[in-house]
């Protein structure tokens, strides 16, 4: 399809638990229990969980705390 029409597939940059786990520095169980309460969004291929890079953008920009420093 990009050799015939010069179109680039739109597939989502995807990440594993593994990933996950480790830019969010939480265990798998955790992992699990966010997917279990709906907190991170995910798709499930063949038994394999993925998650998107713009939902975890998403996830930590909905979720920041600055800290205000007082005097």
């Amino acid at each position: 399809m990009r050799e015939r029409f010069g179109m680039k597939p739109e597939i989502p940059d995807l990440s594993h638990n593994g990933d996950v786990c480790r830019i969010l520095s939480i265990s798998k169980r955790t992992l699990q229990h966010y997917r279990d309460k709906g907190i991170i969004p995910y798709t499930q291929i063949a038994g394999k969980i993925f998650y998107r890079l713009s939902d975890f953008n998403r996830l930590l920009q909905d979720n920041y705390r600055s800290q205000s420093k007082s005097l």
